[in-house]
């Protein structure tokens, strides 16, 4: 990042001094997700031995502001951090991989990437290919139509009918089944990330009311799914096999939020690599 860009963001020494809080309590609004992770570079002037520093955009000032004014009002850190995670706005760096992503995402002008600019905002309704949110107990806590019809294959319009229900259970509902002849192979997928974050025991109270049937196919893909990346943002591909004899293939685009994974799926031409 050039020095031009760093002016557009401000380093946690800075939101120490401007805001009065200590270190350890930057840190700990860090973990609630009250502000988002500092992107790490060297500092823009010479800042003695310091080689590298967090940078913050300039908005995470006025958060702090707000937890100010909402400790005052008697609201514990708790409810604090609720607050700011209703809120459906993220924000993560720039990826390379996601420079394809960047302008079908974005609703409209004013939320384009400036130029050199490497933090990209988004709101969730802005995404355009299917796209849903898991929160970290896999729980589909949002989905859109592309989402519900693509991948879910639901006729409806609204993610409503899945809120708060377990994606495998979802994964194994006779629907996506009657669509799809390679079904397991998208439950690999999730099986996958859920390897990276549990124990193999788990699959067998994933959800409740699991058959054993059930059981038994998701500990034989745990056995055989490589584990998820521990980073950000990783691509995977599938190809979608459907019984009418027709094929869709995506590159698969997990998020790391602080809600919990989001997966986005663009649409390729041709097979891709499983």
């Amino acid at each position: 990042m050039s020095n031009s860009d760093q002016e557009n963001l401000i380093t946690s020494k800075e939101i120490l001094q401007k805001t009065d809080i200590s270190r350890a309590t930057l840190n700990n609004y860090i973990k609630i997700g009250i502000i988002p992770k500092p992107v790490v570079m060297r500092p823009k002037d010479a800042m003695g031995r310091t080689k590298k520093i967090g940078y913050f955009p300039y908005e995470v000032l006025e958060r702090i502001q707000a937890v100010k004014r909402l400790k005052k009002q008697g609201l514990s850190m708790v409810q604090i951090g609720s607050r700011f995670r209703e809120s459906s706005s993220l924000t993560f760096p720039l990826d390379e991989r996601l420079e394809t992503l960047i302008e079908p995402l974005v609703s409209d002008q004013s939320n384009m990437l400036a130029p050199g600019e490497d933090v990209l905002h988004l709101s969730l309704d802005s995404l355009s290919f299917p796209a849903y949110l898991l929160t970290f107990d896999f729980g589909v806590s949002w989905a859109n139509p592309g989402a519900m019809k693509k991948i879910f294959m639901q006729n409806t319009g609204s993610s409503e009918t899945i809120l708060s229900k377990n994606v495998f259970k979802w994964l194994f509902h006779w629907e996506l089944h009657n669509v799809l002849q390679n079904w397991k192979d998208l439950l690999s997928l999730h099986i996958s990330y859920a390897k990276s974050r549990m124990e193999r025991d788990w699959v067998q109270k994933v959800y409740e009311g699991i058959s054993a049937a059930e059981i038994e196919i998701l500990l034989d893909l745990h056995d055989r799914a490589a584990i998820f990346p521990e980073e950000d943002i990783h691509e995977s591909h599938i190809n979608f096999l459907k019984h009418d004899g027709t094929t869709e293939s995506y590159r698969v685009f997990t998020m790391s939020f602080r809600e919990g994974r989001l997966f986005v799926y663009l649409s390729s031409k041709g097979l891709v690599p499983w």
